[in-house]
């Protein structure tokens, strides 16, 4: 069966430290202003099998954005976005300076899986 993979990038400002941990699709969460996302590449990997988005990050404003903030990523089996498989995040640990980028890769399987920051 062929698998489409769509993506849907949220920025978060803060995360629960106590738990260490965020709730993909949170609507609680707060949303860094002026972070343009673009989706550079997706695709499937075979062994182990996941779905991987890759990306960038730009801050488009006049402030600096502070370390410690969250891009995720919603996974659905077709573009009609009826059915998520589900989702992931990564932590940025770095901040961003206006007109600065980051790169993220963030990865998704139906068993627990690493996402980071490249």
């Amino acid at each position: 069966m062929k698998k489409a993979l769509m993506f849907v990038a949220v920025l978060f400002s803060s995360c629960d430290m106590a738990t260490n941990e965020t709730t993909v699709g949170d609507s609680s969460a707060t949303q860094v202003p002026n972070v343009v996302f673009v989706v550079d590449t997706t695709y499937l990997v075979t062994d182990p099998a996941a779905m991987v988005a890759r990306g960038r990050a730009t801050n488009i404003g006049t402030g600096s954005v502070a370390t410690g903030w969250y891009v995720e990523c919603q996974f659905y089996t077709d573009a009609s976005l009826h059915t998520k498989l589900g989702g992931n995040n990564t932590r940025i640990s770095v901040p961003l300076a206006p007109r600065q980028e980051t790169f993220w890769t963030i990865s998704f399987s139906s068993s627990p899986r690493t996402s980071s920051s490249t």
